[in-house]
């Protein structure tokens, strides 16, 4: 739902590192893809699919990542060294932004400034993120799914924002646990 929301997804690099087969499309079955994309059309009252934005220092990002060569237009947002490197490879039409501070708060506002976005999505890890949680703080609403089963350490991503300090910066939250053939999982809904 929320990439059905979103203008405009940001990610970063390290996810299309770690998520080789990653595309940002809907996911589900058929059905539920054809209706994400109705409501995206019927009732956000978007047509066009939307763009990627790669947040990334241009090491080791793959130019065959699928994300690519998907249907979302792409922007890569690196240091100018970054655009240095990702120049000497053919990264299809993905345009290249190349900044002094390629950081996520400034890329909230290049996206906010530059790509006519009113609905923003940030598919980002722990590392990334929780600056955006500082004063003046960039988050409006929160959708966080949580897996509440074993995990592979491999497989562990960080510390994220504390659940106290959600409840202190959101006026409201709503949640529900899921179990399914991966494990139980937790999804919550914060609004400020």
């Amino acid at each position: 739902v929320s990439r059905a929301r979103a203008n405009v997804i940001v990610t970063t690099g390290r996810i299309l590192r770690e998520e080789p087969n990653l595309t940002h499309g809907y996911l589900g079955n058929e059905d539920m893809q054809r209706s994400l994309a109705s409501w995206r059309r019927d009732v956000v009252g978007v047509e066009d699919p939307g763009r990627v934005l790669v947040l990334t220092s241009g090491k080791s990002l793959n130019a065959e990542h699928p994300v690519f060569s998907g249907e979302r237009s792409v922007t890569i947002y690196t240091s100018n060294e970054g655009a240095g490197v990702l120049r000497e490879s053919t990264f299809g039409a993905a345009d290249v932004v190349a900044v002094d501070r390629p950081g996520i708060r400034n890329v909230i506002d290049f996206v906010l400034g530059n790509c006519a976005a009113v609905t923003v999505s940030i598919e980002a890890g722990p590392s990334t993120t929780p600056v955006l949680y500082e004063r003046p703080m960039r988050v409006d609403e929160l959708l966080l799914s949580t897996f509440r089963g074993a995990i592979t350490p491999a497989f562990l991503a960080g510390s994220f924002v504390g659940t106290d300090v959600l409840h202190r910066l959101f006026r409201h939250s709503s949640s529900y646990q899921v179990c399914n053939q991966s494990g139980a999982w937790s999804f919550r809904r914060f609004i400020r």
